[in-house]
């Protein structure tokens, strides 16, 4: 996130911006808001401001007010196919539901193999040696991949045919496979071609049928009008809350401990400073009286 002439992120990140373009949602000094691909750059001299830079080089960082990133799934209306946005995603649990045996089985041979998991998301299957399937890419047994594969609901497939998903197959020291999508919770803003602002939030919890894709995700807010979208987060819980009524949107998520907020501020362009705060401190006072079950996700325009 950018704000204020500086720029937040974690640190981890700061080894990538000078090779990566972020897909962003840009409000600019004149109040428009606009979903550009940006270059972050953290400035060397004490004092000065980060840089942000568009993809024609041109330095936009006194232009602007903030800007947040995430990755775009909508651009002028159609869907980015999955395959091409699939870089941006670190965790793989965002695009794919893995059977667990204390670990995602198959989820580090995936990190490392990224080209894989955009053959994945092309629908075709994909191999693992089991001796490189374990949590740190050792051996794991034949059979106890097996046995979490079926307690998971994968399906083992005749030998002869193409799978498909959810299926698998095993060959001497191979495992034939294509995993099944993931349904998460995804919280999601976008345009319209107005420049209007929408946002939406999806619970989940990571499982088959709790959630939704993120192309589902996507289309969700395209058919609301957006025609440019970008997800930003992924809570474990989440429910809005717009204008004091709780919006039940995807499947309802398990109870949990757990929770994700996204706040969406939609001022008044004529209203003073002073007037914006108070509204914003009379919404977080509004917040503070809801129940611990029901601040999964909080979104209000004020």
């Amino acid at each position: 996130m950018y704000e204020g002439g500086r720029l937040f992120c974690g640190p981890s990140e700061l080894q990538l911006l000078a090779d990566r373009y972020y897909p962003s949602l840009v409000q600019w000094s004149d109040g428009r808001l606009s979903i550009e691909s940006l270059r972050f750059a953290k400035s060397e001299r004490p004092g000065a401001p980060d840089v942000v830079y568009t993809r024609e080089g041109r330095d936009i960082s006194r232009l602007i007010v903030h800007a947040v990133s995430g990755q775009q799934v909508l651009h002028h209306g159609l869907p980015i196919p999955a395959p091409i946005f699939s870089d941006e995603f670190d965790d793989l649990n965002h695009l794919f539901f893995f059977p667990k045996k204390g670990f995602e089985i198959g989820f580090l041979f995936l990190y490392k193999n990224r080209s894989l998991v955009r053959q994945l998301l092309s629908g075709r299957s994909v191999e693992i040696p089991f001796d490189e399937i374990g949590p740190n890419g050792e051996s794991m047994d034949p059979q106890d991949v097996v046995d979490a594969l079926h307690a998971a609901g994968y399906r083992e497939a005749p030998a002869g045919r193409v799978l498909l998903s959810g299926e698998f197959r095993r060959h001497g020291a191979m495992l034939g496979i294509l995993f099944k999508r993931a349904h998460f919770s995804h919280n999601v803003i976008g345009l319209t071609p107005q420049g209007d602002f929408l946002f939406n939030a999806f619970a989940g919890r990571g499982k088959e049928d709790v959630g939704v894709t993120v192309e589902e995700a996507a289309s969700q807010l395209q058919r609301q009008g957006a025609s440019e979208v970008l997800i930003i987060s992924n809570g474990s819980d989440v429910r809005p809350l717009w204008n004091g009524d709780v919006q039940v949107i995807a499947k309802e998520a398990e109870a949990s401990d757990s929770s994700s907020a996204m706040i969406a501020i939609v001022f008044n362009p004529r209203l003073t400073v002073n007037q914006r705060l108070r509204r914003f401190w009379h919404w977080i006072l509004d917040v503070s009286r809801l129940s611990p079950n029901r601040r999964g996700l909080l979104s209000k325009a004020v």
